[in-house]
């Protein structure tokens, strides 16, 4: 099983509550910038659920969250610097993704 290295901001994951295995097929949330300073922009490929994506940090504590469908834009200003957590949960078909989000 592959475990992805907590500081590498590019890496996206899907997990579905079905499966215990990684779904097949390129992943469907897209966040820039990442690196991001002041907001990032959250956009959903192929995709018309609607969606709660939270952001929280590497302990798991919910910092920011909003419910979104096909893009958004979430704000980080007064966040610290460091690495965070964004999750991207479909409340349709309850899959997950998660993308580690830089911050600076």
């Amino acid at each position: 099983s592959f475990a992805p290295d907590i500081f590498a901001p590019f890496y996206t994951e899907l997990l579905s509550p079905h499966s215990s295995s990684e779904l097949p097929g390129s992943p469907g949330m897209v966040v820039y910038p990442n690196p991001a300073e002041n907001k990032v922009n959250i956009f959903f490929k192929q995709s018309t659920n609607e969606k709660d994506v939270v952001l929280s940090n590497l302990l798991g504590r919910e910092l920011k969250s909003l419910r979104m469908v096909e893009r958004g834009e979430m704000d980080l200003l007064n966040l610290p610097k460091g690495m965070y957590i964004l999750k991207a949960i479909d409340k349709k078909d309850q899959t997950m993704e998660v993308v580690y989000l830089a911050v600076q």
